[in-house]
């Protein structure tokens, strides 16, 4: 028997039985319907679902966020929690059982990704080998098929083949990142994102070894799903974001989210510049050489994101850098965020 099919059979993705379980020891498990958040125990866990130990009687049907964190050495919790959306199905004398097989996906499609994920999730030797990662790329997964035009074949193809293991895994991460995004802005209208753009965004941002760089991928794919951003911005973005480097990030991030704070008129309209020292800059964003920062300025005044800064004379260093960002530099920043479009009236907490 190979070692896949071995894994499988351990955790039960290898049986047909609707009764196999999954041993979840070494994880915590919490639960929230609302702002409240409860520690809970399982009495058993399948791909599918599972069951909980608690004084809760949910009727069918209602709506349960559920969370995996791992325990690390001496009991503290380790690596990211895992969010798991799921309904109540069944109540019983000492607790309640919870389905989470994701929308439109039904029960057998969802094995298949839980298949698909953990022969991933076993060819990269990582922390993320365990059923929270197993979890996760089935998620992330399923969230692609659900954002796209419902092409599973070639959207998973393209995750667990075409990419290769190390990119999946980023691709992976870009998923799970733009979904959060998405749980953020609620009932937010969406449109299907096409599958040449959805395939684009997965492959650039699996190339990205920065993580700030992912998380920009992350949100772009984000908003390309809000039906606020039709199909050719979303390619303007893209083509945007190929030509910047984690540094130009950094700053476009210093600019917008100080512009933020200050505010604008209707067009986007400053009423003075936005200024920072340059020793500010090489602070905030981590840039040490002062060249390097003036290049990143004039790169992204070049491709309109920013607003020139003048110079005394071509000789010395610049002191104050004008990072006062364009309608355009706004509107490039929100969508990496996973908005569609800046606020009307911005509110910083909406753009940071």
């Amino acid at each position: 028997m190979s070692l896949f099919w071995e894994v499988l059979n351990r955790i039960g993705l290898g049986e047909r039985r609707e009764d196999w379980r999954i041993a979840i020891r070494h994880f915590d498990v919490f639960y929230s319907t609302g702002s409240k958040q409860k520690r809970a125990r399982v009495k058993d866990m399948s791909a599918t679902g599972v069951y909980l130990h608690t004084d809760e009687h949910w009727l069918p049907g209602t709506r349960v966020l559920l969370t995996l964190q791992r325990r690390g050495f001496l009991g503290k919790r380790s690596g990211p929690p895992l969010r798991l959306r799921t309904r109540s199905v069944r109540t019983g004398d000492d607790g309640v059982g919870l389905t989470f097989v994701p929308e439109p996906l039904d029960a057998g499609a969802w094995r298949g990704l839980m298949a698909k994920a953990v022969d991933l999730n076993g060819r990269i030797p990582c922390p993320q080998n365990d059923i929270v990662g197993q979890f996760r790329t089935a998620r992330a997964l399923a969230f692609f098929i659900r954002i796209g035009p419902y092409e599973e074949d070639r959207i998973v193809k393209f995750i667990t083949e075409t990419l290769g293991d190390e990119k999946a895994m980023r691709a992976i991460e870009v998923g799970c990142i733009a979904e959060g995004l998405l749980d953020e802005q609620g009932n937010a209208a969406t449109r299907k994102v096409p599958l040449d753009l959805l395939l684009r965004v997965l492959e650039l941002g699996s190339d990205a070894n920065d993580e700030l760089m992912r998380r920009s991928w992350a949100g772009l794919l984000a908003s390309s799903h809000l039906a606020d951003a039709d199909e050719a911005s979303s390619w303007r973005y893209v083509n945007l974001l190929t030509q910047l480097l984690p540094g130009h990030i950094q700053i476009l991030n210093l600019a917008c989210t100080r512009a933020a704070r200050k505010g604008w008129e209707p067009g986007f309209v400053f009423r003075e510049k936005i200024q920072c020292s340059m020793a500010e800059v090489r602070r905030l964003t981590g840039i040490r050489d002062l060249t390097g920062v003036e290049q990143d300025l004039n790169h992204l005044h070049h491709l309109g994101l920013l607003q020139p800064t003048s110079k005394a004379n071509s000789l010395e260093h610049i002191v104050v850098a004008n990072i006062t960002p364009t309608g355009l530099g706004l509107k490039m920043f929100s969508r990496c965020c996973g908005h569609a479009e800046p606020p009307d009236v911005p509110r910083a907490k909406i753009l940071l």
